[in-house]
């Protein structure tokens, strides 16, 4: 048997929707940095739940909400910092450039997430699109 691994509700709710999109369990894990093992055990038994209950799509919504909050509070403080340039002008080239790709990813994909939040909420009924 495996060993037990105990993750925060944030990391549940992370699993719990990545697997509503219809999300590969595997892909899952990876992006969410758990294993497999925890993957299968929060979404089983779930297969027969088309949607979260109204009640959990509120939980579920309050928790997001509040990560995009404190991610958005994050990037802003470290914008201010890059402003800063006698502390940027001591720092590494190649940790400015890995940093920056990273800004620029995760709010690339923020901004991704939200629109596709905002097409489901336009077209309910059509399908999620590839990717």
């Amino acid at each position: 048997m495996g060993r037990t691994s105990t993750y925060s509700p944030e990391i549940k709710a992370k699993v719990i929707a990545e697997w509503q999109l219809g999300t590969p369990k595997s892909a899952i894990a990876r992006k969410v940095g758990v294993s497999r093992g925890y993957v299968q055990q929060v979404t089983r038994g779930r297969e027969s739940q088309a949607l979260l209950s109204a009640e959990k799509q509120v939980d579920l919504g309050e928790l997001v909400y509040e990560l995009i909050a404190e991610l958005a509070r994050g990037s802003r403080a470290i914008a201010v910092q890059l402003q800063d340039k006698g502390w940027l002008a001591g720092q590494p080239a190649d940790a400015l450039a890995i940093s920056l790709g990273v800004a620029i990813d995760k709010m690339a994909g923020l901004i991704g997430a939200i629109n596709r939040g905002r097409q489901d909420v336009e077209h309910p009924a059509l399908p999620p699109g590839p990717g």
